[in-house]
Protein backbone atom coordinates (compact mmCIF):
# COMPACT_ATOMS: atom_id res chain seq x y z
CA UNK A 1 0.00 0.00 0.00
CA UNK A 2 1.26 3.71 -0.57
CA UNK A 3 0.54 6.70 0.83
CA UNK A 4 -1.22 7.73 -1.96
CA UNK A 5 -3.77 4.64 -1.29
CA UNK A 6 -3.48 4.49 2.15
CA UNK A 7 -5.23 8.30 1.67
CA UNK A 8 -7.29 7.25 -1.16
CA UNK A 9 -9.11 4.73 1.49
CA UNK A 10 -9.51 7.54 4.39
CA UNK A 11 -11.04 10.43 2.31
CA UNK A 12 -10.60 12.56 -0.15
CA UNK A 13 -7.59 15.21 0.11
CA UNK A 14 -9.93 18.06 0.11
CA UNK A 15 -11.59 15.88 3.36
CA UNK A 16 -8.51 14.69 5.04
CA UNK A 17 -7.28 18.49 4.80
CA UNK A 18 -10.25 19.96 6.23
CA UNK A 19 -10.67 17.52 8.77
CA UNK A 20 -6.84 18.09 10.19
CA UNK A 21 -6.95 21.77 9.37
CA UNK A 22 -4.01 21.95 7.41
CA UNK A 23 -3.83 23.01 3.41
CA UNK A 24 -5.41 20.92 0.72
CA UNK A 25 -1.69 20.59 -1.06
CA UNK A 26 -0.51 18.92 2.32
CA UNK A 27 -2.02 15.67 1.66
CA UNK A 28 -0.42 16.06 -2.27
CA UNK A 29 2.89 16.69 -0.74
CA UNK A 30 2.80 13.23 1.62
CA UNK A 31 1.59 11.54 -1.59
CA UNK A 32 5.21 13.17 -3.60
CA UNK A 33 7.13 12.26 -0.23
CA UNK A 34 5.56 9.19 0.38
CA UNK A 35 5.44 9.39 3.66
CA UNK A 36 3.31 11.01 6.43
CA UNK A 37 4.57 13.29 9.23
CA UNK A 38 3.51 11.70 12.87
CA UNK A 39 1.75 13.89 13.83
CA UNK A 40 -1.25 13.65 11.66
CA UNK A 41 -1.17 9.71 12.08
CA UNK A 42 -3.66 9.77 15.13
CA UNK A 43 -6.27 12.43 13.14
CA UNK A 44 -5.95 9.81 10.33
CA UNK A 45 -6.58 6.56 12.11
CA UNK A 46 -9.81 8.52 13.60
CA UNK A 47 -10.92 8.95 10.26
CA UNK A 48 -10.61 5.75 9.01
CA UNK A 49 -12.24 4.12 12.03
CA UNK A 50 -15.54 6.55 12.00
CA UNK A 51 -15.15 5.13 8.22
CA UNK A 52 -14.79 1.89 9.24
CA UNK A 53 -11.39 1.21 7.45
CA UNK A 54 -9.23 -1.21 8.76
CA UNK A 55 -6.05 0.83 9.23
CA UNK A 56 -3.99 1.11 12.43
CA UNK A 57 -0.70 2.35 13.66
CA UNK A 58 1.40 -0.51 12.11
CA UNK A 59 -0.06 0.10 8.57
CA UNK A 60 0.70 3.79 8.36
CA UNK A 61 4.10 3.35 10.03
CA UNK A 62 4.58 0.57 7.04
CA UNK A 63 3.63 2.88 4.11
CA UNK A 64 6.03 5.65 5.31
CA UNK A 65 8.44 2.59 5.65
CA UNK A 66 8.12 1.49 2.14
CA UNK A 67 7.93 5.13 0.77
CA UNK A 68 11.12 5.89 2.40
CA UNK A 69 12.74 2.95 1.18
CA UNK A 70 11.44 3.51 -2.34
CA UNK A 71 12.96 6.75 -2.20
CA UNK A 72 10.31 8.82 -2.56
CA UNK A 73 11.08 10.53 0.18
CA UNK A 74 14.07 13.34 1.05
Amino acid sequence: MSVRELLKAIGSQHAIANRLGVTESLPAHWIKRGTIPLRYWQGLLKMADEKGVEINLQTIYQVCVDGIREGDSI
